[in-house]
């Protein structure tokens, strides 16, 4: 057998196998299915993400890309709670979440038996001898956790337990995908909604949930997903062909507007390239280019004030400030020195190394900043320039013309 036979053996075996592991995939697939079907539940395929948009704590709430697949639907307990469990993925992981329908929408809660909270948890750590708490809300964590101390006990007796109320929804991650071992968390789960007191909680309820796509903790935020007319609203790179905005999302900090999205855009060059035969040949090459923007409008113009970043050419003068240490991390340019001085004054300068934030400027009412289109880094970048904007003093906004100083303004920090 010569080498080209031996490949193209190598190449049916190779096929074969690959046909023999889809088989082997796809029977699996369909008996998983079945046993689903067996216990009555109701098997969907291809869900859609509007399924689990009334949830947004996390490991909902977060990213740009989020997606459901394998959803499984039914009913648990002597009181035929309704659940749902999807494999609920986004660029911050993927995780197999069953969520039960509780009586009416409560605050937020996060109870554990591990050792920390979920990644992006921010509710308020609270105390308790058995489980690690999440909540800001003690009175309302202490009556579920009392209410529910014989189910939870139930359900940690099946392994460990990540839970969260989630609006109207109790929520559990990591379970099983085996029938078999989903059936008995699903009972304990529909325990623990049923053990909950709807007259006691009454006193907590809280508005129903918005069905859209909703950011952690953001109610204000509003994703618009592609949207190129929105690109006008930013400034950007004008060259080239083919401007796009992505992943577009509008909201407030502390009641001033920002806009952050993804720009992609295409150039073309020429190149001249050799033929192999002496001479030369011409083609077009198309460059695909993206930056990450970021505005955000003040309520009084500014001159100029360049904070953090470098480069010979930024416009503004130098400012150096007391501080040898804050020159070195941002470096600062303004037009007006003197308004960089009473705008970083030792108290924000101190705020600011703390808080580490991404380079940034303002011009006029615009405050832009050296982005990443990411919106966990979104959440903290507002908060943390709110935080800058609220050390200004309020002397220093009525000089540039605000005909009060900004509500977010404390005094206490400037």
């Amino acid at each position: 057998m010569d080498a080209s036979q031996l490949m193209v053996w190598l190449v049916v075996a190779l096929v074969a196998a690959g046909v023999v592991v889809a088989v082997v995939l796809a029977v699996r697939r369909h008996r998983w299915i079945q046993s689903l079907k067996e216990r009555g539940w109701r098997f969907v395929d291809n869900p859609k993400l509007e399924s689990v948009l009334t949830l947004s704590c996390p490991p909902f709430g977060q990213g740009f890309r989020r997606d459901v697949d394998d959803q499984v639907l039914g009913e648990a307990g002597p009181a035929r709670t309704p659940f749902q469990v999807v494999e609920y993925r986004s660029e911050h992981g993927s995780h197999r979440v069953a969520a039960l329908r509780l009586p009416l929408p409560l605050p937020e809660l996060h109870v554990s038996s591990g050792p920390s909270p979920r990644v992006g948890v921010a509710a308020a750590p609270h105390p308790h001898p058995r489980w690690q708490v999440r909540t800001d809300d003690p009175a309302f964590a202490d009556t579920v956790l009392r209410a529910a101390a014989g189910p939870l006990e139930a359900l940690a007796a099946l392994g460990p337990v990540d839970l969260s109320v989630d609006g109207q929804d109790l929520v559990a991650l990591g379970v099983p995908r085996e029938a078999d071992e989903l059936a008995p968390l699903l009972e304990a789960l529909a325990a623990v909604v049923a053990s909950l007191p709807p007259q006691e909680l009454e006193r907590f309820r809280q508005p129903d949930p918005e069905h859209r796509f909703r950011f952690y903790r953001r109610p204000d935020w509003v994703f618009h997903g592609d949207r190129d007319d929105m690109l006008s609203r930013v400034r950007h790179t004008r060259g080239g062909f083919g401007h796009q905005a992505e992943q577009v999302v509008t909201g407030t900090g502390q009641g001033l507007p920002f806009i952050a999205l993804r720009h992609r855009w295409k150039t073309q060059r020429t190149v001249v390239e050799s033929d192999g035969k002496g001479g030369t040949r011409t083609r077009t090459v198309t460059d695909h280019h993206s930056e990450d923007l970021f505005e955000m409008t003040l309520p009084a113009p500014w001159p100029l004030l360049g904070v953090g970043g470098g480069g010979w050419f930024r416009p503004g003068e130098k400012v150096e400030l007391e501080w040898e240490q804050f020159n070195d991390r941002f470096p600062v340019r303004s037009t007006h020195p003197r308004f960089a001085y009473d705008v970083l004054h030792p108290r924000q300068m101190e705020y600011l190394m703390a808080a580490a934030p991404p380079a940034f400027e303002v011009d006029g009412t615009v405050l832009r900043v050296s982005s990443q289109h990411d919106s966990e880094w979104l959440w903290r970048t507002v908060d943390v320039l709110t935080g800058f904007l609220a050390r200004v003093p309020g002397w220093v906004w009525k000089n540039v013309g605000a005909a009060e100083p900004p509500p977010f303004t404390r005094a206490e920090l400037g």
